[in-house]
């Protein structure tokens, strides 16, 4: 499993034409969270400044010629932001990671399979009208066509590989993270993790790993 994410650049209305000074003006880890019918559809943003690396990308995409574009960033830097916006990730059983072993003086390799659910285009969709509507109301303008879905695996927060499981199933792990496999092995990260919220994962792995460590040792 892994999260998809989606970053959307906006502008916020009432910083237009002040100066933009990285010393007194950050957005960066401002949290938003939108919750869904049920808790398991929970939308996570994180709210940030635009720093050195996203500004090149955008300046390319304003439809003037370079100097035009520069001048019009600088003067626009203060009121611009990034919304980082993160969905929950379900296990499937078409996705897949495998270890092609080592076969004479070729190394072993390990090949990844991820495909998205069906319904997936629809609910970044659904996800980017919400996050619109929640910076219309706080006075935020979204350009058209500036949103970028970025590509499964960009968010580093992978899992799910060897869940907890009820049943003594194969490639499974008791709730305290014991292999069903292997009685002396355990796995204390976020491979046990049968379901992917749209984050943060931070805490709740390392609250885990404590969990187990302080049960089962």
């Amino acid at each position: 499993m892994d999260n998809q994410q989606i970053l959307m650049p906006f502008v916020n209305v009432r910083m237009l034409g002040r100066q933009y000074d990285p010393n007194t003006y950050q957005y960066h880890q401002v949290g938003l969270g939108l919750e869904g019918s049920t808790p398991r559809e929970y939308v996570h943003g994180q709210i940030t400044t635009l720093k050195t690396a996203m500004i090149h990308p955008i300046v390319q995409r304003v439809p003037f010629d370079l100097r035009t574009s520069l001048f019009l960033f600088r003067n626009l830097h203060a009121a611009l932001g990034l919304v980082n916006i993160n969905l929950h990730d379900t296990r499937r059983d078409h996705n897949t990671v495998v270890l092609e072993p080592a076969s004479g003086e070729t190394d072993g390799r390990l090949l990844v399979h991820y495909e998205t659910g069906p319904a997936e285009a629809e609910r970044i969709r659904h996800a980017m009208r919400r996050v619109r509507r929640v910076l219309r109301r706080l006075g935020c303008f979204v350009p058209p066509g500036m949103a970028h879905v970025r590509p499964m695996g960009a968010s580093v927060h992978y899992c799910g590989l060897l869940p907890m499981s009820r049943a003594r199933d194969p490639w499974t792990t008791s709730s305290l993270g014991q292999s069903h496999d292997f009685d002396n092995l355990f796995f204390v990260d976020g491979t046990t993790f049968p379901f992917l919220p749209a984050k943060n994962l931070t805490f709740s792995l390392m609250a885990n790993a404590a969990r187990i460590a302080d049960c089962a040792f």
